[in-house]
């Protein structure tokens, strides 16, 4: 369902999948469409867009419907202003594939071959009479027996046509569209399915999306159906003939620019204008780049620095940007803050133990990096990094978290035994329990 800001208006759908409109003051709701689903509520309830069987409706608060696009396989995501990232399919069948240079002869084939019977002895005034008689039928046999393996091959190939020739089984080609509210864009009709997308490569608040797509679509020589007697072989074979190098791909709006074939780490901002990759390289590591929007348009990728092993923060404004250099048994050096213009990075502190990084330790309002060092048996030390100076905030850490609203706690003791919990607000810590084992952070729906 979706609901408006104080609940006076709802749009939902019942186990049917119908879809209803309710206003506080109405006898009863409206239906508004069967088999539906709800895709994208403005935030000031002045339209909606819904799904009906690949079409994609509009429908405003004055009742207005519109159809807006036609044959959707899925929707990625919806921007306030009716902006959209969906997806469209095509499907070819198997046989398309297929040279069937077995049609004639196996039309020829309209019967099962009928075996031989075996002569009996009983039948027969002598031995040398059933002796003939049984080497006749054994080479009336052994032909049968050739027939019989022709007629069985000819099913297994009429089997192989019908499953080519059923839209189950076919192959199926995807598109990525950019709609701006009115009309809709093609991004590239080599997308690669949804599959590959995690929450770090789309932008929750503008249409800024990293996809991956097949670099080429190859052209194959087809497939003689005289080769296989397993459909299921053949449908594998023409799936790895069709299947080409991935390429990563970032999308703004309609702009799209191409990234490379290694794209490992990705991270957009909070404001979803800029973006920080690595293009991998192996044991080394690989290079960072940066792209960014400027006057509504999405630039080229600008290298940013070289050797980096992971990203681990961009600031909301994407102009603050964390990252692990040097990285030996999960130990590294971080780099915060190279600016476009600089040579250089600023050197933060040796040792940083990597991993203690996927606690969430940025905190946005005070521009302020946690992080530990020297960790030892899961134990170290908790330090913060602002304005180009480190703090040591506490020693003997074993957990910490940065909270929704820039607070750091952390725990102090031995890893497997309970410690002190405390809680720091920037300038000093207090403590909260002398029992506690595990911090367990609770996300509030809207994340």
């Amino acid at each position: 369902y979706a609901a408006s800001n104080d609940f006076d208006e709802i749009y939902y759908t019942d186990l049917l999948r119908d879809l209803y409109h309710f206003d506080i003051g109405d006898e009863a709701p409206e239906l508004i469409d069967r088999k539906s689903q709800i895709a994208y509520t403005e935030p000031d309830f002045s339209f909606i867009y819904y799904l009906k069987e690949g079409v994609l409706h509009k429908l405003t608060s004055g009742g207005e419907n519109t159809e807006l696009a036609t044959d959707i396989y899925s929707a990625i995501s919806f921007y306030p202003g009716g902006e959209a990232f969906y997806v469209k399919s095509t499907s070819t069948l198997l046989s398309e594939y297929v040279e069937d240079d077995m049609l004639q002869a196996d039309e020829a084939i309209t019967q099962e071959p009928m075996a031989p019977l075996e002569p009996s002895a009983e039948d027969f005034g002598s031995d040398a009479e059933y002796r003939a008689a049984m080497e006749e039928f054994n080479t009336e046999f052994e032909a049968y027996m050739q027939r019989l393996a022709v007629y069985e091959a000819k099913k297994a190939r009429d089997d192989i046509r019908d499953l080519m020739a059923s839209e189950d089984n076919s192959i199926k080609d995807y598109s990525l569209y950019y709609f701006d509210g009115s009309k809709e864009t093609l991004l590239s009709d080599l997308y690669v399915t949804t599959e590959f997308m995690t929450g770090a490569n789309i932008s929750d608040v503008g249409p800024m999306y990293e996809f991956v797509a097949y670099s080429e679509k190859p052209e194959i020589e087809k497939f003689k159906l005289s080769g296989y007697d397993d459909f299921y072989a053949l449908q594998e074979d023409i799936r790895d003939a069709l299947t080409a190098e991935y390429v990563s791909y970032l999308a703004y709006k309609g702009d799209v620019v191409r990234l490379g074939e290694n794209v490992g780490i990705f991270r957009i901002n909070d404001d979803g204008d800029t973006a920080y990759y690595l293009l991998n390289d192996g044991e080394r590591g690989g290079d960072l780049y940066r792209i960014t929007v400027s006057g509504g348009k999405l630039g080229q990728p600008e290298l940013y620095d070289t050797d980096v092993s992971d990203i681990f923060y961009v600031s909301s404004d994407g102009k603050t940007v964390s990252y692990c250099k040097n990285l030996t048994d999960a130990v590294g050096d971080l780099y915060v803050n190279k600016e476009p213009a600089d040579t250089g990075v600023s050197l933060i502190d040796a040792n940083v133990v990597m991993y203690s990084m996927n606690y969430g330790g940025y905190i946005e309002d005070s521009d302020t990096l946690v992080y530990m060092v020297d960790v030892v048996d899961g134990v170290g030390t908790l330090k913060t990094y602002r304005d180009g100076k480190t703090e040591i905030i506490a020693e003997n850490v074993k957990d910490y978290y940065v909270t929704d609203y820039g607070q750091l706690i952390y725990i102090c003791g031995q890893i497997d035994n309970p410690g002190a919990l405390y809680v720091y607000d920037g300038s000093k810590s207090a403590l909260i329990s002398e029992d506690a084992m595990a911090i367990v952070p609770i996300f509030s729906a809207s994340r």
